[in-house]
């Protein structure tokens, strides 16, 4: 499925150089950073940043599941003949309701399952609540 593409493209992990004279796309990552970034190997100027960003995956994947969601898409057409006719449409043809669910609750299950939306606010803090926790004993 395009999905899956969509994933591997990310997953491999292809850098470009920001710099237009030079670049180059690599996926191996050199061992100097500058500002958070690996330094391009072959021009030793420019920065090397993702191709395919988590943020664009994101993206795409909600894209998707916009996309697949038909009863929101019916839901937001303006009132008249041509809404009725489409609901009547959707609803009356089973097979394209049921794949249209199936495809929405793929799409649903992949995003659920990265929790990139999500902030783990426990984890955040973790540091902080553990140095309370110590110095709570140490006083106590």
């Amino acid at each position: 499925m395009d999905i899956r593409r969509h994933i591997q493209k990310y997953y491999q992990g292809w850098l470009k150089c920001e710099d237009a004279a030079c670049g180059t796309v690599t996926r191996r990552v050199p061992l100097t950073f500058q500002r958070g970034h690996p330094v391009c190997h072959a021009c030793h100027r420019g920065l090397l940043h993702p191709l395919y960003t988590d943020t664009m995956l994101y993206t795409q994947l909600c894209f998707y599941e916009h996309i697949f969601d038909a009863d929101k898409a019916l839901k937001s057409m303006a009132d008249g003949t041509e809404k009725n006719s489409a609901m009547t449409k959707y609803k009356n043809n089973e097979k394209a309701t049921y794949l249209y669910g199936q495809l929405k609750d793929l799409v649903s299950g992949v995003i659920r399952r990265n929790a990139y939306s999500e902030v783990n606010l426990d984890k955040l803090f973790q540091s902080t609540f553990q140095l309370k926790a110590r110095n709570h004993q140490l006083t106590g």
